[in-house]
């Protein structure tokens, strides 16, 4: 490879020669021919044009440019900007989901580029909080057998001391029937002798078992610390694999950006104001960031488009909600995620879609995100109007309650508008998760 350096006059910056040297990068070859990312993800690197300088395939290095292989291939691809970007597309040739992370070397003007498959990437996620589960698993019962193995050494001694005391007792009223108490005298001695030598092993040995407990506990502590570290790390990887997912479904709307963390945050206070456990209240605005992750499926000119949609635009829209269960059914991390994206677009009088349900046969936190969607989509700049004003939103959500809406449901949406005298919850995001603050 040859690497060139510009060299300019410093008083008028004009190009006065270029300088440059050849190195070998068989080494470098290698690396992106050996490297891989799980069973089906790669890495390999193009230039600022969009040429494959290196791939697994030595086919494809030098003749081919990344369009002509991943299609609708975003943006970060070109290398645009020196930072670390991560995000999630649909590629136009297989039609797969992929998540892709690159990094710009500006020395080389190449980016770097990794590649793995979105069910592959939730599949390895699954496969550590498994593993996770199964150490935990191990210690705990390790820490239960060796706990018991103790326990019954214990009693088996003194049980020990117990019957060494009842034959003593049993010894001195012998001896008094025998009204010999003077002559046996030395026996007696011997005796106690031999009761207070066992009380010494005895209590040298509870010593010893206490000591091995104590062992035993910090060992399991610093286990469990071990544990619960790699539990934290892993669920910071899941919150900012969803994040991401969040973020490239609304970057394919120009006109609703951050439209699914507004309506994670306007459903978690719903579940708020239901009484829900903060563990529910997290859970629902998981499940909610990710309501619309069908629309990635969906092209972007009918996802913008600003007329009329025909019948067969209208219908491809309505499938997103079976294509964003598609998507999230086989997660078992996270096993309600796919809950919203099926059944957000239910109505509680059965006249919803993909599958008609009605009233209670609707999960619950499909429809609390059913009302938090209507109230972003109502209250948000859209291709074909602006926002609404706030009255006509809340007559909108009070007429279809029983209809459209969960009654109960809808009755504290109302409470929250009433609330905002000066219309400020629309479209504002306030972060009160930490762990959502760290991510952005």
């Amino acid at each position: 490879m040859f690497i060139n350096y510009k060299v300019k006059d410093p008083s008028n910056g004009r190009l006065i020669g270029i300088t440059g040297t050849i190195v070998k990068i068989d080494k470098v070859m290698q690396m992106f021919f050996d490297r891989r990312l799980g069973e089906s993800g790669y890495y390999y690197a193009v230039n600022n044009d969009g040429l494959i300088q290196m791939h697994p395939n030595k086919e494809y290095i030098l003749k081919n440019k990344v369009k002509e292989l991943d299609g609708n291939f975003p943006v970060l691809a070109k290398g645009e900007g020196n930072k670390f970007r991560i995000t999630r597309y649909t590629s136009a040739v297989d039609h797969q989901d992929y998540i892709i992370a690159a990094e710009y070397l500006p020395e080389l003007e190449w980016t770097v580029i990794g590649k793995i498959s979105v069910k592959e990437s939730f599949a390895q996620l699954t496969k550590i909080l498994h593993f996770s589960i199964f150490i935990s698993v191990v210690v705990l019962l390790l820490a239960l057998i060796v706990t018991f193995v103790i326990s019954r050494r214990f009693r088996h001694r003194i049980g020990e001391m117990t019957n060494n005391m009842t034959k003593f007792m049993s010894f001195i009223s012998k001896e008094i029937d025998a009204h010999d108490i003077e002559l046996r005298r030395t026996s007696i001695c011997d005796e106690l002798g031999n009761m207070s030598n066992e009380i010494c092993d005895s209590a040298e040995y509870v010593q010893e078992l206490m000591s091995t407990q104590n062992l035993l506990r910090t060992e399991i502590e610093k286990n469990t610390f071990e544990i619960i570290d790699k539990n934290k790390k892993l669920q910071a990887l899941s919150n900012q694999t969803i994040y991401a997912l969040a973020s490239a479904i609304d970057a394919k709307d120009s006109y609703t950006r951050g439209h699914s963390l507004r309506v994670a945050q306007y459903s978690r206070e719903l579940a708020r104001r239901m009484g829900k456990t903060e563990f529910q209240q997290e859970e629902i605005f998981n499940v909610a960031l990710l309501h619309d992750v069908g629309k990635i499926a969906i092209p972007d000119n009918i996802i913008n488009k600003p007329s009329k949609l025909t019948d067969e635009e209208f219908a491809l829209i309505k499938s997103h909600p079976v294509k964003g269960y598609e998507i999230l059914k086989d997660i078992s991390v996270m096993p309600n995620l796919y809950i919203g994206a099926r059944w957000h677009h239910e109505r509680y009088d059965g006249r919803g879609y993909p599958d008609g349900k009605a009233g209670k046969d609707i999960p619950e936190i499909a429809r609390v995100i059913c009302v938090a969607d209507c109230y972003d989509a109502m209250t948000s700049d859209r291709s074909y109007r602006k926002a609404l004003p706030q009255n006509v939103v809340r007559s909108e959500i009070e007429k279809n309650m029983g209809t459209q809406f969960d009654p109960e449901i809808a009755r504290i949406m109302l409470e929250m508008i009433d609330e905002d005298r000066e219309y400020m919850m629309r479209g504002i995001i306030t972060v009160h998760s930490s762990r959502y603050a760290d991510i952005r």
